[in-house]
């Protein structure tokens, strides 16, 4: 703790800092080898999940379909906007009804009622329910 209090960010040599500290303490095992056995994992780059013969954009449907949400498109902030409101992959969706000149839908996902423009929604890809 007396490393984190006093250089939270030590630089290139924060290790050669905390093993100087790690040798004041009474230990029986040798701290730098623990240290260089660690592994830090990677994540893995995002791999957009592959569509189905099924798959067709949100705004294709009709009302009364029932699917599942297969991936977001879009870009910035549109997309950022619909996963913030709950559309993202793997969330079940109904297509309720079209305003009467055809812009927006109204969905229903994650019990409650969303109205989506149709150059939004053609941004939501859906396989129907099995």
């Amino acid at each position: 703790m007396e490393f984190i209090k006093r250089c939270p960010r030590s630089g290139s040599d924060w290790l050669g800092h905390m093993r100087g500290l790690w040798e004041e303490v009474d230990c029986d095992h040798d701290c730098a080898e623990c240290i260089a056995r660690i592994v830090i994992p990677r994540r893995a780059p995002f791999q957009a999940p592959e569509l189905g013969a099924t798959t067709t954009t949100l705004d294709k449907q009709e009302p009364g379909f029932v699917g599942t949400i297969v991936r977001v498109g879009g870009e910035g902030p549109i997309r950022r906007r619909l996963m913030e409101m709950g559309v993202t992959a793997g969330t079940e969706v109904e297509f309720e009804r079209v305003a009467p000149l055809g812009d927006p839908l109204e969905v229903r996902l994650r019990g409650y009622h969303l109205s989506l423009r149709k150059e939004e929604a053609a941004t939501v890809y859906v396989e129907p329910k099995r």
